[in-house]
């Protein structure tokens, strides 16, 4: 799921760090450096706005559950429990 910033042509630099460049080993960055967002870094795929509502999106399916992805569409009575597989129409082609 769209979760990074790149998506919509920005750029967050130091999101990690490497505290001892004699290991070489990375840290995630909690605040030990700043971080900086650069906007236009890049053309976006997506517009901003798409973006926005699948982050929306995102925090309601932490909050809520599962019960979040059903409650789109009221064709579906049941959850996933009374879906059929036979009922998907199935495409056959020759090559």
């Amino acid at each position: 799921m769209l979760s990074n910033e790149k998506y919509i042509g920005q750029v967050l630099m130091q999101k990690t760090y490497t505290p001892d460049f004699l290991t070489g080993k990375q840290e995630k960055n909690d605040g030990a450096l700043s971080m900086f967002l650069i906007e236009s870094a890049h053309e976006a795929i997506i517009d901003k706005e798409a973006f926005m509502k699948v982050q929306q999106r995102k925090i309601a399916l932490r909050i809520m559950g599962d019960a979040v992805l059903y409650d789109f569409n009221p064709l579906i009575e049941g959850g996933l429990s009374s879906f059929s597989h036979d009922s998907i129409p199935s495409c056959s082609r020759s090559l």
